[in-house]
């Protein structure tokens, strides 16, 4: 009984994935990038709600749970100076360099850099302003997520062995017994 039940919750999830391959819904994490100079945990979060805004803008998922596809950025700030006046302000100009691409395979399937300009009455206040520049209605941000998108479908269309090993490597995770089920029932 508890046999069949396996074969059964494996064959679903075959039907599951499918339905989403054919609907390219592809769930991106987002992943904190190294940075030279680390971001403070306020901003690291905004950060990744406006890359998790655009992701979904262009209709994928993204989350911060483990998949072997993410989305970051990567910051480098390239000035930064305080104005003097009745409220101190400070200014920046941070380059912002955006990856989609596989962890597992550690690959890099897509990239934009963006020179974004905040001012604030902080630090914190002038990279939440630069970071404004992660829109998803900007066309180059539009562009880069939808070649993100169509290099892993043709990676899942290449790479097909692979892809099932991707997803066993994260069912394992969870299911260790169910993900050699799926490995083999698909």
């Amino acid at each position: 009984m508890k046999i069949r039940n396996m074969i059964f919750a494996a064959w679903c999830a075959c039907c599951v994935m499918s339905v989403a391959a054919q609907d390219c819904e592809i769930s991106l994490t987002i992943a904190k990038a190294a940075q030279k100079e680390e971001l403070p945990s306020q901003v690291q979060e905004i950060l990744g709600n406006r890359l998790a805004a655009a992701v979904a803008g262009q209709g994928s998922v993204a989350n911060s749970n483990f998949t072997p596809f993410f989305i970051t950025a990567k910051t480098n700030t390239l000035y930064k100076e305080t104005l003097s006046g009745p409220p101190v302000s400070t200014a920046l100009t941070v380059q912002l360099t955006l990856y989609i691409g596989d962890a597992v395979g550690q690959k890099v399937f897509s990239t934009l850099t963006v020179d974004a300009k905040g001012v604030g009455t902080n630090i914190n206040r002038a990279y939440i302003n630069a970071f404004r520049a992660i829109n998803g209605n900007n066309v180059k941000i539009q562009e880069f997520i939808r070649e993100g998108k169509e290099k892993i479908i043709s990676w899942y269309n290449s790479n097909l062995y692979l892809a099932n090993l991707h997803t066993s490597f994260l069912c394992n995770l969870i299911y260790p017994t169910f993900s050699r089920i799926l490995l083999y029932s698909c």
